[in-house]
């Protein structure tokens, strides 16, 4: 079947019934997050940022390509940077060219305000030729590696987390120092929430003295490992790191894990932590990830983004 798309036009869907059938393609063509989608379609959750731009035939949607507007820590100013989501096309339309021209739209808004934008694929040849490039993620591994244990401090473990916790969470993200750390607002935190406990592999730590929070950590379970992507400690605080470091050491022995991979920024305050501990890290092998890919606005070089390391705990 041809499809004529001078005969289609691409809008950002505002009214209930275009926004309900939206989530359901999407839902369709992205199974894992259909559950997250459903819960929108009823009413009870909204994304952050979120701006859909769907291809229409009608009122039958073809496609779509999501922008979400971030604002990322380079130096001592943010950088407000376009990312790129929900990039879907149902299976009847595929080969059509429904997501090329999707996509040329949506970067020729994103240049217009002389953007750079960053996505996740797992083809990376499909945005190489509309001006991507791919920066190395720098993820490490390293084996499980217990230390010697600290006294007063307790360890307070979740899978779904919100209210105090989550307001923990944000206090103590918000005072950790790094290059290329998202700056998250009260909205994305409570969206954070919906996303993270809309999962079933997610799981945080809250390290504490007494009723006072220290710090707090977050990782996912995959097939052969823990990924560690947050990780919110005082650099000075050899005990809360420990602590926080040995429940990342039993989460992945319980699970008969015996790897850890950290998804960290390279500025991050716990490579000097393993440092000093002689815990030994060496590039990730044995797993694939998607490409993550920068481009700048016409085709400038890609500068700070070259440096960027994207929390995978971003990535919902």
């Amino acid at each position: 079947m041809a499809l004529d798309l001078s005969n289609c036009g691409i809008r950002t869907p505002r009214e209930p019934l275009e926004l309900r059938r939206l989530h359901e393609m999407l839902a369709e063509v992205f199974p894992v997050e259909k559950k997250l989608f459903e819960d929108i379609i009823r009413g009870e959750h909204t994304l952050y940022n979120w701006e859909p731009h769907t291809l229409y035939q009608g009122d039958e949607p073809l496609g779509n390509v999501s922008t979400v507007m971030f604002q990322l820590q380079s130096g001592d100013r943010l950088q407000k940077t376009a990312g790129i989501a929900s990039v879907a096309t149902p299976e009847q339309y595929r080969g059509m060219g429904v997501a090329k021209h999707l996509m040329n739209h949506v970067l020729k808004v994103i240049d217009e305000q002389n953007l750079p934008s960053i996505l996740f694929t797992s083809l990376p040849r499909v945005y190489t030729g509309l001006g991507y490039q791919p920066v190395d993620q720098g993820v490490k591994q390293t084996a499980v590696k217990t230390l010697d244990r600290t006294d007063g401090l307790t360890i307070r473990r979740l899978t779904r987390i919100g209210g105090e916790d989550l307001e923990a969470a944000e206090k103590l993200y918000a005072v950790l120092p790094y290059n290329g750390k998202l700056f998250r607002d009260q909205e994305y935190w409570r969206r954070y929430g919906t996303a993270v406990n809309n999962g079933d592999k997610t799981e945080f730590a809250f390290c504490r003295r007494g009723d006072k929070t220290l710090g707090y950590a977050r990782l996912e379970y995959e097939a052969d490992r823990v990924l560690l992507d947050e990780f919110c400690a005082p650099a000075e605080s050899r005990e809360v790191n420990t602590a926080l470091w040995n429940w990342v050491c039993d989460a992945a022995e319980e699970k008969n894990r015996n790897l850890i991979s950290l998804a960290l920024s390279s500025a991050h305050g716990l490579w000097n932590f393993m440092q000093q501990n002689c815990l030994t890290v060496k590039p990730e092998t044995g797993i694939e990830r998607e490409v993550f890919m920068v481009r700048m606005p016409k085709r400038e070089p890609i500068k700070w983004l070259t440096e960027l390391r994207w929390s995978l705990s971003d990535k919902f």
